[in-house]
């Protein structure tokens, strides 16, 4: 999915602006199975069902452009949300991009837009359905994403993944402790909440987000907090869940990842990502 959402966030332009041709079918490819698993997840298991038993009933020998499915999706749903999340799904350009931080009571989330490897500006909030999954419960708890920024309530002990299986075409982007805590139970087993599966889902996300500059890096940042991004960086590009570009960028000292020289990648990539530039400075002050 992080390849489809490469080449999504590479245009500023409208993905669709209705389904009338194989041209408009072709274009959006990648997008249609997801958005029925993220439907389904967001919005109750028998929508798809719903949704496909009216439109062969309305539209079986005809032809049922966007207008036409966003009223079937809202009808099926029983939710005007479910026509939103259709409509900027499939005819907004971008990809949100979900920030997590944990809260003693539950989880504090905020959505960006990404456009072409930048934040929008501008852009009303968007409808994301998301799982979160802790310790605490077998069973992910599913909510539907729609302000800025929001807080859910969620009993944890320290530990949360959001999205942990896939299913939402999102990126999701953690703070610098929770990724050492989350990398360092993968490699333990000690949690049951992350496995070798989604740490490589969450590694995939944080490096697309680390390569394309979107990291949150200010010159306040404490040296801690430098101090956390500077061991779990180095640690990271030392496992499997990376190669390439991303492993190189972790650590300067690494001369080749998977057949990829990094003297290269560290010269015309590495040193333009300001979270790089500050713990590149850290570690040189810290010789």
């Amino acid at each position: 999915m992080i390849e489809a959402i490469a080449r999504d966030t590479k245009s500023s332009e409208a993905i669709i602006s209705d389904f009338r041709t194989y041209e408009d079918i072709f274009r959006c490819f990648d997008k249609p199975a997801i958005f029925f698993v993220m439907l389904q997840s967001g919005f109750g298991e028998d929508v798809v069902k719903k949704f496909s038993h009216l439109l062969i009933q309305k539209y079986a020998y005809g032809n049922a452009g966007v207008v036409e499915w966003h009223d079937l999706i809202v009808e099926a749903a029983q939710n005007k949300l479910a026509g939103q999340f259709f409509n900027q799904y499939f005819t907004e350009p971008g990809v949100p991009l979900v920030r997590v931080a944990y809260q003693p009571d539950g989880v504090l989330l905020k959505q960006e837009t990404i456009v072409a490897a930048k934040k929008a500006n501008n852009t009303s909030s968007l409808v994301i359905p998301l799982e979160l999954q802790t310790d605490q419960v077998k069973e992910a708890k599913q909510i539907l994403f729609t302000a800025k920024e929001e807080t859910f309530a969620l009993k944890h002990n320290g530990m949360v993944v959001v999205d942990p299986h896939r299913k939402t075409y999102a990126v999701v982007v953690y703070e610098a402790q929770i990724y050492s805590r989350l990398l360092q139970c993968a490699q333990t087993n000690a949690c049951a909440v992350v496995n070798s599966q989604n740490m490589r889902y969450i590694a995939e996300d944080f490096c697309w987000t680390f390569l394309n500059d979107l990291i949150e890096v200010n010159d306040e940042m404490p040296t801690d907090q430098v101090k956390v991004w500077s061991e779990f960086m180095r640690l990271l590009s030392l496992t499997p869940y990376v190669k390439g570009s991303c492993a190189c960028c972790l650590d300067k000292n690494l001369t080749k990842s998977f057949n990829v020289p990094c003297k290269w990648h560290w010269k015309d990539r590495c040193e333009h990502i300001r979270l790089v530039r500050k713990v590149q400075s850290f570690r040189n002050n810290n010789i």
